[in-house]
């Protein structure tokens, strides 16, 4: 059974050209997201995101209809904080595609560390949008509230996961 060659490339210095690397080669299996390099997994990732989102905006158009299902759960729910959310997944979801393409481009050491860590907060970050909807306040660490210090612990792993992922990329980009 032949190996489908995965989306992932990379540049190498060595080879001076594209060179495709099956899955079966490559290493770390995440649920649904399955065996892939680090630009498939960026770029499966993203589209599971702007599928979730889309889900979401789904969920959050119908209740307000007047045709709709009326919903308590409408009238609960912050609205602004959940739409928050629904815009940065998209846009983080962007923000990946962007990073599968730039490792398209460039050979940069531990691509699966680097496209994780940007998934990671891809899915992570609007999370704390979402609990503040439900009244968890994730930007306060004052250690008042479990879920908030939960939350807010959540959120700056996420940031600082971004931050290293997105270094790593333009340390590669400008040398």
């Amino acid at each position: 059974m032949a190996v489908r060659p995965a989306l992932t490339s990379y540049h190498t210095p060595s080879n001076r050209g594209f060179k495709f690397i099956g899955k079966a080669q490559m290493g770390v299996v995440w649920p649904l997201l399955g065996s892939a390099g680090p630009t498939e997994f960026l770029v499966r990732s993203g589209v599971l995101q702007i599928l979730f989102t889309t889900i979401l905006g789904w969920a959050m158009l119908l209740p307000h209809q007047a045709w709709g299902p009326s919903s308590s759960l409408a009238t609960r729910l912050r609205s602004r904080d959940v739409a928050m959310a629904h815009v940065d997944w998209i846009m983080l979801a962007l923000v990946q595609f962007a990073a599968a393409y730039i490792l398209t481009l460039k050979a940069v050491p531990s691509a699966h560390v680097v496209a994780r860590c940007l998934a990671f907060y891809g899915w992570v970050g609007p999370s704390v949008y979402m609990a503040r909807a439900w009244g968890i306040n994730g930007f306060r660490l004052d250690g008042k509230r479990m879920w908030d210090t939960v939350m807010g612990t959540l959120g700056f792993t996420g940031i600082l996961a971004f931050t290293y992922g997105w270094a790593q990329i333009v340390r590669v980009w400008w040398m």
